[in-house]
């Protein structure tokens, strides 16, 4: 297996764990976490699990400045490092 279809294959499970957790945050019977969350570092993993993908397709993700000053913002810190 590939290493980009093991990657692929973990951030669907992580997707699912995420729909699964959201069920339970609408039932009220969990907590979120909100604090500080830093966007370069999910701008970098999205480019880096989806740029192969477009290249061979001939489509370019253009990112400009956005990886390296994109802003924090305030989330769910355990539910981004999940995602990412």
């Amino acid at each position: 297996m590939s290493a980009r279809s093991c990657k692929a294959g973990t951030h669907l499970r992580e997707l699912i764990d995420e729909i699964l957790e959201l069920s339970t945050i609408e039932a009220g019977k969990m907590e979120v976490a909100i604090g500080r969350v830093e966007l370069a570092p999910i701008v970098k993993s999205v480019v880096a699990t989806l740029s192969s993908v477009a290249e061979q397709r001939g489509i370019a993700i253009l990112t400009g400045d956005c990886g390296a000053t994109a802003p924090a913002v305030l989330a769910d810190r355990t539910g981004w490092r999940r995602a990412c």
